[in-house]
C-alpha cells in the first residue's frame, strides 16, 4: 500500500540540477540496473520510447546500445543540467515537469518512468497521463519499504498490489527484492 511519507516535497528542479552538477559516477552506473531490466520488456521492432526522469541520459544511452528494437529514445527531465549533461552524449532530451505539462500529443510505443514515482506528489495520475500516451508503461520503484529513509522519496509502499486497477502484463522483483518492475498496457498496445 502506497504511504507519503513526505509532506514536502524536496524535488524542485533547483534541488536535481544541483545532483546532476555534484553526481559521482558510481551512483550512475547503480542505477543502469534498472535499464538492463527494462530491456528486455522492449520487443517491439521499429519502437519508439520516451523515458520520463532520464537523468543524464547513461539509461537511454544503455537501451540504444544494448536493444536493437529501438528506432528512436528521447528523454525528459525536470533538471536542465540533466538534459544538458544527455545532449552532449548525443540523446535527445528535454527539460519538463512531468506533474505539470501536458504531455497529450505524445504517441510512443513505451514509456519508461525507472525510479521516478517515488519523488512525485501525484504518482497515480503521472500514471494516468502516461498510459494515454503509449503502449506499454515500463516502471521500476522501491519494493515495499525499501526506500523509507531516502530523502527525495515521498512515496513508500509499492508492492505487487499498487497497480491491481491497471492492466499489467508484467510484475518482476528485481535487485534483490529491493526494486518492482511493473509493465503497464497502455491506450496504443498492439
Amino acid at each position: 500500500m502506497l504511504t507519503k511519507i513526505r509532506d514536502r516535497n524536496l524535488n524542485t528542479k533547483e534541488i536535481w540540477d544541483r545532483f546532476y552538477k555534484e553526481m559521482p559516477m558510481p551512483v550512475m552506473k547503480k542505477r543502469l540496473s534498472f535499464y538492463e531490466a527494462a530491456c528486455s520488456y522492449i520487443t517491439k521492432p521499429k519502437s519508439s520510447v520516451v523515458d520520463i526522469g532520464c537523468g543524464s541520459g547513461y539509461g537511454m544511452y544503455y537501451l540504444i546500445q544494448h536493444n536493437s528494437y529501438i528506432e528512436n529514445i528521447h528523454g525528459f527531465d525536470i533538471s536542465s543540467t540533466a538534459c544538458d549533461i544527455s545532449r552532449m552524449q548525443g540523446i535527445h532530451a528535454y527539460c519538463l515537469d512531468i506533474t505539470k505539462q501536458d504531455i497529450s500529443s505524445l504517441k510512443t510505443d513505451y514509456i519508461t518512468l525507472l525510479e521516478t514515482l517515488e519523488h512525485l506528489d501525484n504518482p497515480m495520475e503521472v500514471v494516468d497521463k502516461c498510459l494515454e500516451c503509449c503502449g506499454s508503461l515500463i516502471i521500476t520503484v522501491p519494493y515495499k519499504e525499501a526506500c523509507k529513509k531516502e530523502e527525495l522519496h515521498v512515496y513508500t509502499g509499492f508492492d505487487e498490489d499498487t497497480f491491481k486497477d491497471y492492466d499489467v502484463l508484467w510484475t518482476e522483483i528485481i535487485r534483490n527484492r529491493r526494486n518492482i518492475l511493473f509493465v503497464l498496457k497502455g491506450k496504443y498496445y498492439e
